[in-house]
């Protein structure tokens, strides 16, 4: 709910994307990456904010003034409480309302205050309150939307805490359009950061849509034989580079094309795809096609008997999965021929030499009966 109500103001103030995929990855990038702006602006903000703790302290009566240091010191436990969750990934959909309510919080305490001033405090406090929460507010670098809320409320209760303490009807009108007119300040110019930073994520998501059609295979989605050749040359340059690789391919897949056609032998070519890149991604690896029905893995792992045990367990969820293949000349269901190789093998930067142990190995496991790993 709280995010519909984040996307209308965007959407009524021209601050979302037209391509819906755009908009859920600015997002989650945005609110990924502020993290560590809202690290070190917390910091600085409540570096500010506890300085003005003494003024608060001098403005409310001494009955209450244990109340009032335990009001203002909220911040800092809501901060220290707010920093520990907000970069925890299963927080991810809480990220947008946790920035809300904490810029609320930071607010309240010395709004709070204000129904226990003087009268005759008020207009002093209201004029040295606001430059922290502001400070805060900008070293957030709160959304628009979350910016145009939160000042929209702080500045209805300074309104209510001024009828409250019934201040001159004139003084709240001036301290009214004084503090508008500073939290608007604050809200124009989240929109003017978040107008910049949006055009920057566009020509990103641009430039890595043109990479992905440049060097993504159409069918299945996962980085075709030019990236492959990239990818190379990149880790040969470097002489650390240990690494295993697979060569993965789908047993007796010309009869499967034959026998059930060509669109069914896509739909194999996707599933097996999308297999291995799952399989991968557990091992923060890539996946290619490497042509037809041959599939390119790379793992940063140089262990040979665990690249194996990987490559297995690869071999047996395809064979699981049970999809018919009535012209195989093992079992009657699809299944997978894999060569392993380990960069401890022999030249770790040579990875052409690498790819071709591995198809060499790929031989020996189809040799060998199919439906098997092979790693030397």
């Amino acid at each position: 709910m709280f995010d519909r109500f984040l996307a209308f103001i965007n959407h009524w103030f021209h601050l979302t994307f037209e391509n819906e995929a755009y908009e859920k990855a600015y997002n989650r990038e945005y609110l990924k990456d502020s993290f560590l702006q809202n690290k070190y602006a917390i910091a600085v903000g409540l570096t500010i904010y506890l300085s003005y703790i003494p003024l608060s302290y001098s403005m409310v009566p001494e009955d209450i003034y244990p109340t009032a240091i335990s009001i203002l010191l909220l911040p800092v436990l809501f901060s220290v409480l707010f920093l520990s969750f907000y970069n925890n990934d299963k927080f991810e959909l809480y990220r947008p309302l946790a920035l809300f309510v904490y810029s609320l919080v930071i607010s309240l305490p010395p709004i709070i205050l204000l129904f226990f001033t003087q009268p005759e405090n008020y207009s002093i406090y209201i004029i040295n309150m606001a430059p922290p929460i502001v400070a805060i507010f900008i070293g957030l670098g709160l959304s628009f939307a979350i910016a145009v809320v939160s000042a929209t409320l702080v500045v209805l209760l300074l309104v209510a805490s001024g009828l409250y303490l019934q201040v001159p009807i004139l003084e709240q009108i001036h301290l009214g359009l004084l503090i508008t007119s500073v939290y608007s300040l604050t809200a124009i110019g989240a929109y003017i950061h978040e107008r910049a930073k949006r055009k920057l994520y566009l020509k990103q998501f641009k430039e890595e849509e043109l990479i992905r059609e440049t060097f993504t295979d159409p069918l299945t989605g996962l980085y075709n034989r030019r990236f492959l050749q990239r990818e190379i040359q990149k880790k040969e340059q470097d002489p650390t580079t240990k690494l295993g690789v697979l060569l993965i391919d789908i047993d007796f897949f010309k009869k499967y094309n034959d026998h059930y056609g060509h669109l069914k032998g896509d739909e194999i070519i996707k599933t097996v795809a999308q297999t291995a890149q799952d399989f991968t991604e557990l091992k923060e690896g890539m996946a290619f096609r490497y042509g037809g029905e041959e599939f390119v893995v790379f793992l940063d792992e140089s262990n040979l008997e665990t690249l194996c045990q990987f490559a297995d367990h690869l071999r047996q969820k395809v064979e699981t999965l049970a999809i018919e293949h009535q012209t195989s000349e093992t079992i009657n269901i699809v299944t997978l021929s894999i060569g392993v190789a380990s960069s401890l093998e022999g030249e770790s930067n040579n990875l052409t030499n690498l790819i071709q142990l591995a198809d060499t190995r790929l031989y020996e496991a189809k040799t060998a009966g199919r439906n098997t790993v092979f790693c030397g």
